[in-house]
């Protein structure tokens, strides 16, 4: 199972998509607050919320990465009437063995 397309396709369709998505590396220094970790998805996740992660806070950072790693998502299909611009920006850890990332979403402006 490629995990981050998993992730990618989840995301996707939690935002209305009618098909999955892919994950692409995005441009570094995005910033901000991580608040997932550990991401994992099943290929048929129907959004996030059936995923497994750990969430984390800027108040309550449960996570140990950067944003040196950071990927986006690109989805299938047309857009959903509600349009939204993401990010999925996992980070490699290889000391733990695993993905751990972050999802930013914003209503797009166009």
């Amino acid at each position: 199972i490629d995990e981050q397309n998993a992730a990618a396709a989840a995301v996707c369709r939690g935002f209305g998509y009618p098909s999955g998505g892919r994950y692409f590396a995005a441009a570094q220094g995005i910033g901000g607050a991580i608040y997932l970790h550990r991401l994992r998805c099943n290929p048929n996740a129907a959004n996030l919320s059936q995923c497994e992660f750990i969430y984390s806070t800027a108040e309550n950072p449960l996570h140990w990465c950067t944003h040196v790693s950071d990927l986006a998502v690109e989805c299938n299909a047309t857009a959903p009437a509600d349009t939204w611009q993401f990010q999925l920006q996992p980070i490699n850890a290889t000391t733990l063995g695993t993905s751990i990332g972050r999802l930013a979403a914003r209503r797009s402006t166009s």
